[in-house]
C-alpha cells in the first residue's frame, strides 16, 4: 500500500474556512446577508451591514421585517418590488432610502443575487447592501446645479451652448438656443455644431461665417451678425459670440457660445438707414424748394423794386415821387416777409447757418436805436435806454448780424404797438454771471397773458391785422427761432393795456469781437471819374424783363454797352468772342444751371480772369458759397439795388490807353 495524498492539498478546514470568511466579512465597507428563499429570517448578516444600516453589532441578527423597517416610505413600493423578483431568481439592483434610528437620511445601493443547491434549484438570495450617500448626494447636487442652469438659460432670452472644441457634440444646449436656431427638439438626437452651422443663411457662410470659425478654431473669442434660415424659411439675423473656457493644462478647450436674436434691431437699423435716406431726399427737396421759391418769388419783385427805383431817379412831380415810394415800401415789405420766411423754413430743415462770435452789446443797441430813431420820431416815441448796470464794454456770444435783425425786430414792435407820445425802455442786465438779459418795455397795448403763447405763431397778428399797423405777423416767430439757435432764449411779460416787456437772454463772454460786420465802400453812384471809357457787359439772363430793367439800369452809364444772352450756351459763345469787361449771370437758365456756365468761363483761358457777377434771386448762403468757391466775384441778390449796380459798373470800367 502507498500513500498517494498530495502535500500541496492545503484546502483549509471548514472551521478555518469559516474563520476566513468573518475576517472578510468584518473588513470589507459594503455589507452582505443570506437568507433563505420566501423566509423573513436572516441567515446571515455581515458587520458592515449592521453599520450601514445603523442596527445594533451586539444586538441579534436583523430580520427581514427589521429591514424593511428602515426602508424610507417613498421607497417601500420599489423595495419589495425588487424583493419578489430576486425571489424569483433574477439579478436586482435599486438605490433607494434608509432611516436610520438617530433619524439620520442614507442612500443604499442593493444589489441581490440567487443561490441554487447542487441539483439548481435556487435555495437562498444573497444581497450587498453599499452606502452611496455622497456619491448620491454629489449627483442630486449636480442634478439641481444643471437644473438651475437649465431653468436660467431658458429664462433668458439668450442661447447658451457648451461644447468641446474637439467635439461636434454639445455638452449643453439651452431650449432658447434650440428655438433660436430653428433646430427640431423632437427628433430625438441631441443637436450638434452641424446641424446648427446647417442652418446658416448660403450668402454668409462664406463670408462671416468662415471668419468666425476661424477665429474661434485658434480658441480665440470671436463675435459675428449673420443670418440664419428656420424651416419655416423665415429669415433671421443672430448675434453670435463664442469665448474659450479655462480648462486643466493640455486638456482641449471649452467653447461657451451664445446666440440673440437680432432681427428686430437689424430691421429698426434697416428702417432708420432708410429714414435718413428719406430725411436727406426731403431735406434735398426742401432745399430745392426754398431755392426755387427763392428765386420764384424775388424775380418779379425785381422789375418791381428795379423799374421802381429807375422811376425814383428820373422823375419830378411829388405826387409821382409819392406814388413810386408806395410802391418801394410796399414792394420791401413783401420782399422782408419772404425772407423771414425763407429763414422760418431753412431754421426748421437745420439748413440755417451761424456765425456765432462776441459782439459787443452796447454799440449794438446803439446801432439799432439809430437805424429806428426816424421811426420813433414819426410816432412820437422816445426810447430811453438805460446806462447803469456796467454793460459797458460787456459781450455776448451771438450771430452779430442775426441778433441785430431780432433787435431791430423787438424794437420796431414796441414802438408800432405803442400808444402815441408813448415810452420803450431798454435795459440790459447781468441776471447771472454767464448770461445777459436785454429787455425792451412799452407802454403800448400789451397782451392777455392767454394769448403770450400766440405771440409766436406765423401770421398770427393777434387781432392787430385788420388795423392800419403794417406787420406781417412772422417777425416774433422768426426771432425766437433765431435766438433759440443762437442758444439762448426770447421771454415775454405782458399786462394788457399797459405795456409788454420782451427780453433776450444769451450767454456771456469776455473776447472782444474782432470787428462785426463788413460793409462795402461807398460809391458815387454818379456816372464817376470814367465818363469817356467804354466798357462791354454781357448780361446772361432767360427773364426779358429782368433784361430790360438791366439795361435800363446800364442806360445811365452812357461809356457802358450792354449785350443779353438768353441762355448758358449763348452766354459761353458770346463770352468767348466778344471778350466782355464784366459779366453778370443768373443761376435759373433754361438749358443750364448758372454755376457750371462760371466753371466754363474759369476753364477757358480767355475768359478765366473775366470778372463775373452772379445776379440771381437764389440768396441761400450755402449757394452763395458755393458759388464764390467757383470763382464769382460777388453776388447780388434780386431784387437788387439800382445803386449798388452802378456802383459796380463804375468800379469795373476801364480808361483807354
Amino acid at each position: 500500500m502507498t500513500n498517494i495524498t498530495s502535500p500541496r492539498n492545503t484546502e483549509p478546514a471548514p472551521d478555518e474556512f469559516e474563520q476566513r470568511f468573518l475576517q472578510l466579512a468584518g473588513n470589507v465597507e459594503v455589507g452582505f446577508m443570506l437568507r433563505d428563499l420566501g423566509s423573513p429570517s436572516v441567515l446571515y448578516a455581515s458587520p458592515s451591514f449592521n453599520k450601514v444600516f445603523g442596527f445594533d453589532p451586539t444586538g441579534p441578527t436583523p430580520n427581514f421585517s427589521d429591514i424593511r423597517s428602515r426602508i424610507h416610505p417613498d421607497d417601500l413600493a420599489a423595495h419589495a418590488d425588487a424583493v419578489a423578483r430576486a425571489d424569483t431568481g433574477e439579478r436586482v439592483q435599486s438605490e433607494l432610502r434608509i432611516v436610520r434610528s438617530d433619524g439620520e437620511l442614507r442612500w443604499i445601493r442593493f444589489n441581490g443575487s440567487p443561490v441554487m443547491d447542487e441539483r439548481g434549484t435556487l435555495v437562498r438570495v444573497a444581497a450587498t447592501f453599499e452606502d452611496v450617500t455622497e456619491r448620491k448626494n454629489s449627483e442630486i447636487a449636480l442634478e439641481e446645479s444643471q437644473g438651475l442652469l437649465q431653468r436660467t438659460a431658458d429664462a433668458l432670452q439668450v442661447g447658451l451652448a457648451l461644447r468641446q472644441s474637439n467635439m461636434p457634440r454639445f455638452l449643453f444646449v439651452s431650449q432658447k438656443y434650440i428655438e433660436i436656431m430653428g433646430l427640431d427638439p423632437d427628433l430625438g438626437t441631441e443637436p450638434t455644431i452641424e446641424s446648427a452651422l446647417q442652418r446658416v443663411h448660403p450668402d454668409d457662410r462664406d463670408g462671416v461665417l468662415a471668419d468666425y470659425m476661424g477665429l474661434i478654431e485658434t480658441g480665440a473669442s470671436a463675435q459675428a451678425e449673420l443670418r440664419i434660415v428656420q424651416p419655416s424659411g423665415d429669415i433671421r439675423w443672430l448675434g453670435v459670440t463664442s469665448n474659450p473656457v479655462v480648462t486643466e493644462p493640455g486638456a482641449p478647450w471649452l467653447l461657451a457660445a451664445s446666440v440673440e436674436d437680432i432681427t428686430a434691431r437689424k430691421v429698426a437699423e434697416e428702417a432708420l438707414v432708410s429714414a435718413r435716406h428719406e430725411a436727406e431726399l426731403a431735406n434735398r427737396a426742401k432745399d430745392e424748394f426754398l431755392s426755387r421759391m427763392s428765386h420764384e418769388l424775388r424775380t418779379p419783385l425785381n422789375a418791381v423794386l428795379g423799374f421802381a427805383q429807375l422811376l425814383e431817379l428820373e422823375v419830378s412831380s411829388a405826387s409821382q415821387l409819392d406814388a413810386i415810394r408806395h410802391i418801394l415800401l410796399g414792394g420791401r415789405h413783401l420782399l422782408e416777409m419772404i425772407d423771414d420766411l425763407l429763414d422760418l423754413s431753412r431754421i426748421a430743415s437745420d439748413q440755417f447757418e451761424l456765425s456765432i462770435e462776441p459782439v459787443a452789446v452796447d454799440e449794438l443797441i446803439l446801432e439799432t436805436i439809430g437805424l429806428l430813431q426816424p421811426m420813433a420820431a414819426v410816432n412820437e416815441i422816445t426810447i430811453h435806454l438805460d446806462p447803469g448796470h456796467g454793460t459797458s464794454d460787456r459781450y455776448v456770444l451771438a450771430d452779430r448780424r442775426r441778433l441785430r435783425q431780432v433787435l431791430l425786430n423787438l424794437l420796431s414792435n414796441a414802438i408800432k404797438y405803442n400808444q402815441r407820445c408813448g415810452r420803450v425802455d431798454i435795459r440790459c442786465v447781468p441776471n447771472t454771471e454767464s448770461q445777459l438779459t436785454i429787455s425792451m418795455t412799452d407802454t403800448g397795448i400789451g397782451v392777455r397773458t392767454e394769448d403770450i403763447e400766440r405771440m409766436f405763431s406765423p401770421f398770427d397778428r393777434l387781432g392787430q391785422q385788420s388795423t392800419e399797423i403794417e406787420g406781417t405777423g412772422i417777425g416774433l416767430a422768426l426771432s425766437q427761432q433765431l435766438v433759440i439757435s443762437m442758444g439762448g432764449r426770447l421771454e415775454v411779460a405782458s399786462i394788457f393795456g399797459r405795456g409788454s416787456t420782451l427780453s433776450v437772454i444769451l450767454p456771456l463772454t469776455t473776447a472782444r469781437t474782432l470787428g462785426g460786420d463788413h460793409h462795402t465802400t461807398a460809391v458815387d453812384p454818379g456816372a464817376g471819374s470814367h465818363a469817356n471809357s467804354t466798357a462791354t457787359l454781357l448780361y446772361i439772363e432767360d427773364n426779358h424783363t429782368n433784361a430790360r430793367l438791366m439795361r435800363a439800369v446800364v442806360g445811365r452809364r452812357g461809356n457802358w454797352t450792354m449785350i443779353h444772352a438768353e441762355d448758358g450756351h449763348i452766354g459761353l459763345s458770346q463770352a468767348l468772342n466778344l471778350q466782355p469787361d464784366l459779366i453778370f449771370l443768373d443761376l435759373h437758365l433754361p438749358d443750364m444751371h448758372g454755376i457750371d456756365v462760371l466753371r466754363a468761363l474759369r476753364a477757358d483761358p480767355i475768359t478765366t480772369d473775366t470778372p463775373v457777377v452772379i445776379v440771381s434771386a437764389d440768396a441761400s448762403p450755402g449757394q452763395i458759397e458755393r458759388l464764390q468757391a467757383a470763382g464769382a466775384l460777388t453776388y447780388v441778390t434780386k431784387p437788387f439795388d439800382v445803386t449798388a449796380v452802378l456802383r459796380l459798373l463804375d468800379q469795373h470800367v476801364i480808361d483807354p490807353p
